[in-house]
């Protein structure tokens, strides 16, 4: 198991509109000591994001409403929204993707078929 002293914990928001899938992660995560919020739909990920002290948020592309995409370009446009680094996580894997995901905004990019101890090492950079 992956864990992590108070020093090192990530406070991580999750994006994503699968139900099943957040609920997951955010348990995962908590159980390897990092503290883990969830927005499923772009709305509310700009809400929380606008309010809660974050170390990195990962963001589903395909969403219905907002998709990732427009998300983060939407927090980047928004001068009052305190920069968060965002991280795709997606099952689109292709290099056209990774592409545009970097172009939009995005500095990271993980595909969901990564094992759980891969993606939070991944995560751990963005700390702060």
């Amino acid at each position: 198991m992956v864990t992590s002293s108070p020093q090192q914990r990530l406070r991580i928001l999750i994006v994503d509109d699968n139900r099943d899938l957040t609920t997951v992660l955010q348990k995962a995560f908590t159980v390897c000591g990092q503290s883990a919020v969830v927005a499923n739909d772009g709305e509310r990920a700009m809400e929380l994001a606008r309010k809660l002290p974050l170390d990195v948020i990962v963001c589903d592309l395909d969403m219905p409403g907002m998709d990732g995409f427009t998300l983060v370009r939407r927090m980047r446009d928004d001068p009052a929204m305190p920069y968060h680094p965002v991280c795709a996580f997606t099952g689109r894997g292709d290099e056209a993707c990774r592409r545009q995901a970097i172009a939009s905004g995005f500095e990271g990019f993980i595909v969901k078929t990564a094992r759980f101890p891969e993606v939070l090492d991944f995560l751990k950079r963005y700390k702060r």
